[in-house]
């Protein structure tokens, strides 16, 4: 009896042990699973970030080198023959110097984002998923305040993706909140304009905002400035 007693118990320990260690793979699976989240979304922001730079260090590049003036910025994308009505600048040269995207001029790569960093709530809206280059809004305190700038901007992100955009970049948190008119993503054709600006970001040549109407969060969006006016 007292054999079968001890078997009885080994067999009990045993059980114990086996869920114990079960119970610490799965927990440990899942804050696994949180970390590869965390890793992927951070993989997404470096992305963000590289791109935006290298489109940044492009546009630089032809205003030294090439000597493209702020007007002659082309962003249109291939085939580079007037299809892209987007962003056809009719300033640029002709020899597609300051087209950013063409080889003779800054060589950028075009580069869609993950449809995971966007918040699917604005998948109707035009500019959801994809990079605008605007001229149409201005930051006060770079240049003159009375001219708009050269805007690179990613709308409609999830606010994660914008938290850690933020602290990748120093900007402190919660993101700065456009609370008065929003901003204006009118695709750059080679004019500028200066009616709506970035609220609460002024002197901030990138980062990332909250536009929203009427106190309610309407959508998060990053921003680097391509050329201060």
């Amino acid at each position: 009896m007292n054999a079968q007693a001890g078997n009885v118990l080994i067999i009990i320990l045993i059980a114990v042990a086996l869920f114990a260690a079960l119970s610490f793979v799965t927990s440990t699976m899942m804050r696994g699973g949180t970390r590869v989240g965390t890793e992927k979304a951070g993989i997404y922001v470096s992305e963000i970030l590289t791109y935006s730079r290298g489109v940044n260090e492009a546009v630089r590049y032809m205003r030294v080198s090439n000597e493209c003036a702020d007007e002659a910025m082309s962003f249109e994308r291939s085939p580079y023959d007037g299809s892209d009505v987007d962003y056809e600048n009719v300033n640029a040269p002709a020899n597609f110097s300051c087209h950013v995207f063409h080889p003779r001029g800054g060589g950028v790569a075009q580069h869609e984002m993950q449809a995971e960093i966007f918040d699917a709530a604005y998948n109707g809206e035009a500019d959801y998923g994809r990079w605008v280059i605007s001229g149409a809004s201005k930051i006060i305190g770079l240049g003159s305040d009375s001219r708009g700038e050269l805007i690179l901007a990613l709308p409609y992100l999830k606010k994660p993706v914008c938290d850690i955009l933020a602290k990748r970049i120093g900007q402190s948190l919660p993101v700065p909140v456009d609370s008065v008119a929003g901003v204006d993503l009118t695709r750059f054709v080679g004019s500028y304009d200066s009616i709506e600006t970035y609220d609460d970001v002024d002197d901030v040549m990138t980062g990332c905002i909250n536009i929203t109407s009427s106190g309610s969060a309407q959508h998060y969006m990053f921003f680097l400035v391509l050329i201060s006016r």
